[in-house]
């Protein structure tokens, strides 16, 4: 993976409060950008070339690259024992590119609603979209807190 999951993504929920994450099984980087159903959708994963792509243009180590995008006041805890940027490589699959992009709209969606919709009752709907139905909806969608 470009960058490892259970070091940067699944430790989300516990270090920041009222927080959540989806997970999506398969998931990858590059599947979540707009040129990527068209472009990638045959592709066994796509990260492949991303990891390809990010270890080429590193003149430095990654962790000067963490260093330049924040300090741990500013939320970025560099954690000395996390694998490098494309340590672990990606997984031959990976998530169809259009689902992706279908879980992310949903879930995007649902928490902005959650948080902001006109009323208590959008807000209690789009909460049970984000933690419930998506996951029924996406079997490699999962809801964490």
């Amino acid at each position: 993976a470009l960058i490892d999951y259970e070091t940067n993504g699944l430790i989300i929920p516990e270090r920041i409060g009222n927080s959540a994450l989806i997970t999506i099984d398969g998931g990858s980087h590059l599947g979540f950008l707009d040129l990527a159903d068209p472009i990638f959708r045959f592709m066994h994963n796509p990260d492949t070339i991303g990891c390809q792509g990010v270890l080429a243009a590193l003149d430095q180590g990654t962790e000067e690259v963490y260093i330049s995008i924040g300090t741990e006041a500013e939320g970025v805890v560099i954690d000395p024992t996390a694998p490098e940027v494309c340590a672990n490589l990606p997984p031959r699959e990976a998530s169809h590119p259009g689902r992706q992009g279908m879980i992310l709209e949903i879930a995007v969606l649902a928490f902005f609603e959650s948080v902001f919709g006109d009323s208590t009752e959008i807000q209690r709907a789009a909460s049970y979209q984000l933690e419930k139905s998506l996951a029924a909806d996406f079997n490699e969608a999962h809801f964490h807190n």
